[in-house]
């Protein structure tokens, strides 16, 4: 089984004071994540550490996160990345249908739920830039969708610390995780 840090947006500071991580599950089957960065200093002592777990990662799929406890400084960082088999949920991202739209206020995605069952939940993310530069990031969820009905889901645009808007030309949206439970 692997698991790849994509290596070109690997803990890119932003203004909002959090860093973010691309993560792609290789495998064939959804797995559990944990990931978990360690900071340090130019002397190489640690100055702080986050971690986030993700339940359901599909197979074959990139999801993006972000760490809220990163320092404001720090030189060097370690990543772990722990995954095992998820055996207690059911992934469905074969069986949804993403639109997204820029409204001039905010993003809003739609996850539409093709499949005959009930979704439980969906968790979506969007990655701000300005041209290769990660300058925001927002995440949101979705639950009990029931079938050809569609989870709708408003993220913010980023802003800095007084809460300002910062400028951003593209975006990307992430399906974190979309599952039910399976017992």
């Amino acid at each position: 089984s692997t698991i790849t840090p994509d290596a070109g947006k690997e803990i890119v500071a932003d203004v909002n004071k959090l860093k973010t991580f691309d993560v792609k599950n290789n495998n064939d089957i959804p797995i559990k994540m944990e990931v978990e960065v360690e900071f340090y200093d130019s002397d190489g002592m640690i100055v702080g550490s986050s971690s986030n777990i993700l339940s359901v990662v599909s197979a074959n799929s990139e999801i993006a996160t972000e760490f809220w406890s990163t320092p404001d400084l720090f030189d060097s960082y370690k990543i772990y990345v722990d995954a095992e088999i998820v055996v207690y949920y059911k992934s469905y991202i074969d069986s949804i249908e993403l639109i997204h739209n820029n409204t001039g206020k905010g993003i809003i995605v739609q996850v539409k739920n093709n499949s005959s069952d009930v979704i439980d939940d969906v968790r979506v993310a969007v990655v701000y830039y300005n041209g290769d530069k990660v300058v925001g990031y927002d995440n949101g969820s979705g639950y009990e969708i029931k079938s050809d009905r569609s989870a709708n889901i408003t993220l913010s645009y980023p802003h800095d610390r007084n809460y300002k808007n910062v400028y951003f030309d593209s975006y990307k949206v992430f399906v974190n995780e979309v599952y039910s439970s399976n017992y």
